[in-house]
């Protein structure tokens, strides 16, 4: 019986799980799994099955009257006690006001046994305070029957130290057995979750990823530096020979190795995709290799990807992106709307993070961006709808190459009083100056921990300005320059 009520209660949503996305309750605890069975009223012959169950615990038990707990054990135990053709009474969580100043509601008289109806017991607070409520009135309570329990160790010895046994028709072990059997949840997942009850409290530490704005800072403090090292593969400027797959990897191994070896870091790291798409399979085989490495650093990784598309579309990118490639944050175009974007936004409630084209970096910018708008420019309605869709972990991508409206848009956005992370490309080759970025930033209040200034060529191949061969010492040397240029301090 524990498992078809469980089932019910997955196939009626009432229990959600989910790891990657824990819920938040009242009190703050992080939680892989959601339980609301009032929706269970909503479908009839699940409600008549959880009811027979009820009725299958009940059988054999002495009773007097059936007491529901407000609000979500009112209805259950309003249809037992018409199936019972018992008295009913009901327990308020605080007396009333007004009138009668009531907390129990009904008609009990002292010495009758109660068996007492809720929906769900998680700490069992509510339960014990209606349990009390009853004893205090004169009543006789043994028995408390519930749907669903978390199985919290707290619930357990609050029933304990109250002299109640408490009943339920499934628990949190039993329904975790048959959502893996069902293939609702992942088999890695099971474990992750099963675990939560052991120690709710501490769970978050161990299993819910740092939201993005976090992380940003996080590194920034370890790194010291708001550097984004591009990682852009050009077979032509790369001196070593092989397969394309074997070079790339060797090049951005050995520079991975330089930084680490020189404690010279960057604090991201940003493979713009088109650049390894170009060389086929060997090339995304290669960048598979890279964003492993990388990672087991502890860099964060940032694709350069530029998608949008309609919403089904925009989806199975953010899939790709984040749980294929498993990218920290992607970069996406906002020029198809809210549908092409909020696939990605939702992924930062997973701590991933995404960056919309906001005025980017690149000389026919101004084409499209600098269109008056209800006289205003583009790209200020853009970071307009940034802010409007923005969740932790919504950035923009604003080029150094216009710092006067770097500056404007940053305003808007601290403004705002939100928290936006920028990924500014368009340092070095491309002209921009990191010294007028920090300045402009500076000038609108921006947080700079959750900035990355980005730097591609400038520091892959600054062994061709120095004329040397040793691309990565090389690099480390141009990536040491461009933090001193920028000068950030943790704080």
């Amino acid at each position: 019986m524990e498992e078809i009520i469980a089932k019910i209660l997955l196939d009626a949503q009432a229990v959600v799980l989910n790891s990657k996305r824990p819920f938040t309750y009242s009190s703050g605890i992080k939680s892989p799994v959601y339980c609301d069975n009032r929706i269970l009223m909503s479908f009839p012959e699940k409600r008549e099955a959880i009811i027979r169950a009820f009725l299958d615990k009940i059988k054999g038990k002495e009773f007097d009257v059936i007491a529901g707990i407000a609000t979500a054990g009112i209805p259950w135990c309003t249809w037992l006690a018409k199936e019972l053709n018992k008295p009913m009474i009901y327990v308020r969580g605080k007396a009333k006001e007004h009138g009668k100043e009531n907390q129990i509601e009904g008609k009990m008289s002292k010495n009758q046994k109660i068996i007492v109806i809720e929906d769900l017991v998680s700490t069992g607070s509510s339960s014990i305070f209606a349990i009390e409520a009853i004893k205090q009135a004169g009543g006789v309570v043994e028995d408390c029957m519930a749907i669903f329990t978390y199985e919290l160790d707290s619930s357990i010895r609050k029933f304990k130290e109250v002299n109640c046994n408490l009943t339920t028709l499934t628990n949190f072990t039993t329904l975790i057995k048959v959502a893996s059997e069902i293939n609702y949840i992942k088999p890695e997942e099971k474990s992750i979750i099963l675990s939560w009850k052991e120690n709710p409290e501490e769970w978050e530490k161990k299993f819910v990823p740092l939201n993005y704005i976090e992380l940003l800072r996080k590194k920034a403090r370890e790194t010291k530096s708001i550097v984004c090292v591009g990682l852009d593969p050009v077979l032509e400027k790369i001196p070593l020979k092989g397969s394309p797959k074997e070079v790339i990897i060797k090049f951005y191994l050995d520079i991975l190795d330089a930084f680490i070896k020189n404690n010279v870091l960057p604090a991201a790291v940003k493979p713009n995709i088109a650049f390894y798409e170009q060389y086929g399979l060997e090339g995304l085989e290669a960048l598979q290799e890279i964003v492993k490495a990388y990672k087991e650093k502890g860099f964060i990784v940032i694709v350069d990807a530029k998608r949008g598309d309609i919403g089904k579309t925009s989806e199975a990118y953010a899939k790709a992106m984040y749980d294929f490639w498993g990218f920290d944050a992607a970069t996406v175009s906002p020029y198809m709307g809210s549908d092409s974007v909020l696939p990605f936004i939702g992924y930062c409630e997973e701590g991933r993070g995404v960056y919309i084209l906001n005025k980017t970096s690149n000389i026919g910018a101004a084409d499209v961006q600098d269109l008056k708008v209800e006289d205003k420019p583009l790209y200020m309605k853009i970071a307009e709808k940034i802010i409007n869709w923005t969740k932790p972990g919504t950035g923009a991508v604003v080029g150094a190459t216009y710092p006067k409206e770097l500056e404007e848009i940053a305003r808007v956005f601290v403004n705002s009083g939100k928290e936006m992370p920028l990924l500014i490309p368009g340092v070095g080759e491309q002209g921009g100056s990191a010294r007028e970025v920090v300045n402009a930033l500076k000038n609108a209040g921006v947080d700079l921990s959750l900035v990355r200034i980005n730097s591609s060529s400038g520091i892959n191949y600054a062994y061709l300005k120095e004329g040397t061969e040793d691309y990565a010492g090389s690099a480390v040397r141009a990536l040491k320059k461009l933090n001193d240029e920028i000068g950030f301090l943790p704080q």
